[in-house]
């Protein structure tokens, strides 16, 4: 698995933390309240997410850093 590999782009969060890594972000996800993981677009980030642990393709993290942009916007949470 490859938890510490980075996102394609740090992402700063509204309370001041930062996620740089797939273990930043798949512990985010755990964070989330049930509503929220859920919605389709925090399903597809985590589906990318782990493609993109087991693989560690760029594209694929690539890929799913830009869908956890569109479902952090989505909560406010950026």
């Amino acid at each position: 698995m490859h938890w510490d590999a980075k996102l394609s782009e740090p992402i700063k969060l509204r309370d001041g933390r930062e996620l740089v890594t797939l273990m930043d972000v798949g512990n985010l996800m755990l964070e989330l309240p049930e509503l929220s993981r859920v919605r389709p677009s925090w399903q597809h980030a985590g589906e990318l997410l782990m493609e993109g642990a087991t693989s560690g393709d760029w594209d694929t993290i690539a890929e799913m850093t830009d869908q956890l942009e569109i479902a952090l916007m989505a909560e406010g949470l950026i």
